[in-house]
């Protein structure tokens, strides 16, 4: 996995980003979450689990880590050093204890199996691709309108 996300960092993320733009770049990493979802409710294998974990993590180590930082671009400094911080520390972490969360009680309360889980995947991509949409608009209104968004932090 780290090499692939070695090698994805060095020859495809800054392509991506060129020919895509940030905006549907976006996109790459919950697509790729929703097709892995989707293979393991078909197939709920290590066989089929295996690859699309490799290749989710490889792209949200390389791609997506760039894209997430690229979206404090046309921020203010203030919110750099803030608000930044504060996703980068608390909120991340906080997403890694409820899905370590769901994960126990979905095992130990509810017994869900493997398909059960891609299932609850699936839905959570959903949610992902509009929360994904509301991100990326949000970004294209701060980029077209710097001074609002200074003014705003102001």
């Amino acid at each position: 996995m780290n090499i692939l996300s070695f090698v994805l960092q060095i020859l495809v993320v800054s392509r991506v980003v060129r020919y895509l733009g940030l905006s549907r770049a976006f996109f790459i990493l919950p697509l790729l979450a929703l097709i892995n979802g989707a293979a393991v409710l078909v197939v709920p294998t290590l066989f089929a689990i295996f690859p699309g974990k490799v290749a989710e993590n490889a792209t949200d180590y390389s791609l997506n880590n760039t894209l997430r930082h690229m979206l404090w671009l046309p921020t203010t400094r203030e919110m750099k050093y803030k608000a930044k911080q504060a996703v980068d520390t608390f909120f991340v972490r906080m997403g890694d204890v409820a899905s370590g969360a769901w994960v126990a009680i979905g095992v130990s309360a509810l017994g869900l199996g493997i398909r059960a889980f891609a299932l609850a995947n699936v839905l959570l991509v959903a949610i992902w691709f509009w929360l994904a949409w509301a991100i990326v608009k949000r970004y294209a209104e701060a980029s077209a309108h710097p001074e609002a968004l200074a003014a705003a932090s102001a």
